[in-house]
C-alpha cells in the first residue's frame, strides 16, 4: 500500500515547458498539444465538431490544466476559451501559454474550484467542454445544473470521465491510483445516470480509455 500523497499536477506542470516533458508528449500522442491527459489532436477537435465550436463561440473549459488544448483550439477555430483550473500551477503556465502563442486576447484562465458553483453569470457560454476532470468532482450532478445555468440556449455541454471501472481492479491499484489526488471511481454507466442538469445536448464522450460511455444526448 501507498501511504505517502503525491502532487501529481504540481510537478506536471512545474516542468510542462521543459523538452523532455515535451519530448514525452509527442511520443506518446503524435502531436504536443500539451495534454496532461489521454487525449489527441483528432480527439480535441472531435469534440470541438460535436459542440459546433466555431469562430467566435464563446467557450468554457472545466480542468483547462496546462492550457495546451484550450490555445490549441483558439488558434485552431478562432474562438473565445475561458479556462478553469483548481490548480494554481497550472493556471500559470496557461496564461504563459497563451501570452508566448500569441492568442492571449482570445484565451483567459483563471483559478476555480470547479466542483463550486462557478463565478459567471447566466447564458455566458456557447459550450462547456471537460476532458478528464469530472472524475475529481463530488457532486456531479450539481455541476452539470451550474454548467447548465451558465450556457446559452441551445448550448451543449461534453465531458470525459477517465476513471470508469470496467473490470477487476486491486486495491493496490485504487492506492497508487489515489496517492496522487482525490478520484471518484465509478462504474460502467454510472455517468449515464446523470441527469444532464437540464443540459440539452449535454454528453458523455466514449474513447479508448473508457471515459464513461458514449451514450446518447441527455435532455
Amino acid at each position: 500500500m501507498h501511504d505517502s500523497s503525491v502532487n501529481l499536477y504540481d510537478n506536471v506542470y512545474a516542468d510542462f515547458a521543459s523538452r523532455a516533458e515535451a519530448a514525452v508528449r509527442q511520443e506518446t500522442y503524435g502531436e504536443d498539444l500539451g495534454q496532461s491527459s489521454w487525449l489527441t489532436v483528432r480527439e480535441w477537435l472531435e469534440f470541438a465538431d460535436q459542440l459546433a465550436i466555431g469562430a467566435g463561440s464563446e467557450v468554457l473549459e472545466v480542468g483547462s490544466g496546462s492550457g495546451g488544448p484550450a490555445v490549441y483550439l483558439a488558434l485552431a477555430r478562432g474562438c473565445r476559451i475561458t479556462g478553469v483550473d483548481i490548480n494554481e500551477h497550472g493556471v500559470r503556465n496557461a496564461a504563459g501559454l497563451a501570452q508566448a502563442r500569441g492568442v492571449a486576447d482570445l484565451v483567459h484562465f483563471q483559478a476555480v474550484d470547479a466542483s463550486r458553483p462557478l463565478p459567471f453569470p447566466e447564458r455566458r457560454f456557447d459550450a462547456v467542454v471537460s476532458n478528464d476532470a469530472m472524475c475529481h468532482i463530488r457532486e456531479r450532478s450539481a455541476v452539470l445544473q451550474d454548467w447548465h445555468r451558465v450556457l446559452r440556449p441551445g448550448g451543449r455541454a461534453l465531458f470525459t470521465d477517465a476513471i470508469v471501472l470496467t473490470g477487476i481492479v486491486s486495491h493496490e491499484e485504487l492506492a497508487i491510483r489515489s496517492s496522487i489526488g482525490f478520484y471518484l471511481f465509478v462504474p460502467p454507466g454510472e455517468n449515464e445516470r446523470l441527469p444532464g442538469g437540464g443540459v440539452r445536448g449535454a454528453r458523455h464522450s466514449g474513447c479508448h480509455r473508457q471515459c464513461g460511455g458514449g451514450g446518447p444526448p441527455l435532455a
